[in-house]
This record gives C-alpha cells, sequence and structure tokens, in this order.
C-alpha cells in the first residue's frame, strides 16, 4: 500500500512542474534537427492511413498510437542492405551448362569420337599385320620387319616381368 501511496505523490508532483524551458539550438542542434529530417516512417507506397492502413501512427500531439519502424530515407540503400541480407550462401553458377561445355570444346578439353564406328575400326596391332600381309610389296616388306621387332621387343619384355612380379606391396 505505501508503494501506491508514493507512485501517487510522484504522479502528482510530476503534474504541478512544468517541462524545463528548451535551451536555444546550437550548430551542434541544428545539425541534428537536418539529420533527423532525413529519416522518415516506413510507409508502403499507395496505401492511406498509416503504413499498414489501419489509421495514423502518431495522435495530434506526436505520440505513438502504436509501433512502427523508423528506416533511412534513402530508399536505394534501403534496397541494397535487403540485398545483401536475402543473398545465397553459396556461389551461384556463371554459366550454364551449354555454355561450359562449349568453352570446354573450344578449349580441346572434350575427347570426340567413340561409339560404334571405333568399336569396329582396326588397332593399330590388326593394321600392322593387314599390312606385313603384303606378299612381294617393299611396304609389305617393311611391315613385316616392323611387326617382327615388336614381336621381338614383347617377348623380351615377358622374360623380364613374369607373371606375378608386379608390386608387392612391399612384401618382397
Amino acid at each position: 500500500m505505501a508503494v501506491m501511496d508514493q507512485e501517487v505523490e510522484m504522479l502528482q508532483h510530476a503534474a504541478r512542474n512544468p517541462p524545463p524551458p528548451r535551451p536555444p539550438q546550437t550548430e551542434r542542434g541544428s545539425r541534428a534537427a537536418a539529420d533527423s529530417a532525413s529519416w522518415k516512417l516506413d510507409q508502403l507506397p499507395g496505401v492511406g492511413g498509416g503504413p499498414d492502413g489501419k489509421g495514423p501512427l502518431l495522435d495530434a500531439q506526436g505520440r505513438p498510437l502504436r509501433t512502427f519502424t523508423i528506416v533511412s530515407g534513402q530508399q536505394a540503400d534501403r534496397a541494397r542492405l535487403q540485398a545483401e541480407v536475402f543473398r545465397p550462401d553459396h556461389r551461384l553458377p556463371t554459366m550454364t551448362i551449354d555454355e561450359y561445355l562449349a568453352e570446354e570444346k573450344r578449349r580441346g578439353n572434350i575427347i570426340s569420337g567413340g561409339g560404334a564406328a571405333s568399336q569396329n575400326a582396326p588397332t593399330s596391332s590388326e593394321v600392322l599385320q593387314m599390312d606385313s600381309e603384303q606378299d612381294g610389296t617393299i611396304f609389305g616388306e617393311q611391315k613385316s620387319e616392323e611387326k617382327r621387332k615388336k614381336d621381338e621387343e614383347w617377348a623380351v619384355f615377358t622374360d623380364r616381368n613374369p607373371k606375378g612380379s608386379g608390386n608387392t606391396m612391399n612384401r618382397g
């Protein structure tokens, strides 16, 4: 009960004492007033009666009737800040997949060929075999000599590297 009595007494003193007079504005005060003029209430375009269309935010004496948000007067700043806040946290692609593949093809990083045509084409060993079988021509004799050298090199390699003598994983 004593607390309520103290509250009533405080309210009576507050009503009796008028607010102190405002000091004259200095250069700093006028700069602050100009600064506050650049701030405004956030309002939606085309909506009357406050930003949410539910009536005014302030009464005649300038007291707020409900909560509101103060934002900078420069809408470009707001849009820039909003774009920085609501951006993806991963890097966005700079080109489409088709553009990327075209660039890789231009660089020569895509292997072309293959398929049924290359599967049916003879290998280099098969071509050498067919060329060496041409009897009586100089070209055929040269190819048969190439085939003989290749077969001899293969025989030497298989003699030096018997089956199972590959990587033993440091086990001897």
